[in-house]
């Protein structure tokens, strides 16, 4: 699977799973707790991925160093809110209107991403650095998946996102 499909498919579900959240009855806390957890998990774990393996390769290349860059605040930016999400204590109108915040972060960080980004990244890497990227990114994702298994994920993404 190639950078770009991989990274595309973690948007498309990051997406929809905001839509789930955005959309989701108010009144069912329990469920839509569950569904934040489910959203701040997928994207902390692709934002750590991006982190960890695909932009230190972009932030080193001249063409793609300023980019890289703002990604990394972007994403920190996001786990601020994220944190403050998770932690907040507000009334449901201010926790909804951080919600859309958050929204709109990731959503122009997606677009800029997907439209600037990884056009520059495929044209200045070759297709086995790509290709390496990816199946970093995958082999990584499956000993995260095994500390799931192990019962020691929610520390993991505790820890990640802190």
């Amino acid at each position: 699977m190639s950078i770009f499909t991989l990274l595309k498919a973690d948007h498309r579900k990051i997406e929809r799973l905001f839509e789930r959240l955005r959309s989701m009855d108010l009144s069912l806390y329990t469920a839509r707790h569950n569904l934040f957890q489910k959203f701040k998990e997928e994207l902390t774990l692709h934002s750590h991925a991006e982190e960890k393996f695909f932009y230190p390769v972009l932030k080193n290349m001249v063409r793609s160093h300023t980019l890289a860059l703002e990604a990394y605040e972007q994403h920190h930016a996001v786990q601020m809110l994220l944190h403050e999400l998770t932690q907040s204590h507000d009334p449901e109108e201010v926790w909804e209107a951080k919600l859309e915040v958050l929204a709109e972060q990731v959503l122009h960080h997606i677009h800029e991403e997907e439209h600037g980004l990884f056009p520059l990244a495929e044209k200045a890497l070759n297709n086995d650095q790509l290709q390496n990227i990816a199946e970093q990114i995958q082999t990584w994702r499956k000993q995260v998946e095994k500390s799931h298994s192990l019962g020691i994920f929610h520390r993991f993404i505790h820890a990640l996102s802190a």
